[in-house]
């Protein structure tokens, strides 16, 4: 049994999102900025939250992948003892 990809795989995830992350909490640290304050700003504020859960949702789900394929190599780890 090759343990190796689902960890690259929840790693690759983590990195992805952390990186999505970082991107949508800037994004949300500059919303009400410009002078062109209008509805259209609380609506890219809005969608920006949204985004920022579901980046903090897939972040969770990789970082979830590598802790399961941790406890998997760890039991065969055990089992082969």
């Amino acid at each position: 049994m090759n343990i190796l990809p689902p960890v690259q795989i929840g790693l690759s995830g983590l990195t992805r999102g952390l990186e999505n992350i970082q991107e949508i909490a800037t994004d949300i640290a500059q919303a009400g900025t410009t002078k062109d304050e209008n509805l259209s700003t609380t609506i890219d504020l809005t969608q920006s939250v949204i985004d920022l859960k579901q980046q903090e949702l897939a972040t969770l789900a990789s970082a979830k992948v590598v802790s399961t394929a941790d406890k998997v190599l760890g039991t065969l780890l055990d089992v082969n003892a």
